[in-house]
């Protein structure tokens, strides 16, 4: 009822303004909605996979890393000769301090080396235990299975998620 107090002049005038604003909202709908989509699909799309990519290429590099410094540790000459010595004593300062450089160099929360024989594990802080099937059934499993190479992702109490990479001589005497 007040449309029909306005002159023709007003009429015009706010047609043209609504008619104005409907047509500026629907495009700019529209615009969102199809930008929305191409965002979306090249997210999805290409985006996405590349940066996943990225990242599973940077932890293959770190794990196959990691792999050859157990490789080389296993390896290592002065330690095969310190057990075939029957691990003296006086030596295994040596192997504490080779184990601490690796855990240096790596930036490890932990180094290790065991013997396949008697199941002596050493750290990079010294002599840690002998193993036992019932408390180190992993390490028994593993040193039986006769595969070079594991990996085992464990989950501490408090959370914290440690990846433990060994690999060992099947037909040698280290771990």
């Amino acid at each position: 009822m007040i449309f029909n107090n306005l002159t023709i002049k007003q009429k015009i005038l706010l047609t043209v303004t609504f008619a104005v604003l409907l047509s500026t909202i629907l495009v700019g709908v529209l615009s969102q909605r199809s930008a929305k989509n191409v965002v979306q699909q090249r997210m999805l799309g290409s985006e996405l996979p590349s940066l996943m990519m990225q990242i599973r290429n940077k932890i293959d590099l770190d794990i196959s890393t990691l792999m050859n410094a157990a490789e080389q540790l296993a390896s290592s000459r002065m330690l095969l000769q310190w057990l075939e010595d029957g691990r003296p004593q006086a030596q295994e300062t040596q192997v504490v301090a080779q184990l601490k450089d690796i855990t240096r160099q790596y930036k490890l929360a932990q180094a290790s080396y065991a013997d396949r024989q008697t199941a002596a594990y050493y750290t990079q802080d010294g002599f840690l235990r002998v193993l036992t099937p019932a408390q180190d059934g992993w390490f028994f499993g593993y040193r039986d299975s006769g595969q070079e190479r594991m990996l085992n992702v464990f989950t501490e109490a408090n959370g914290e998620v440690k990846l433990f990479i060994n690999y060992q001589q099947p037909n040698g005497r280290t771990r």
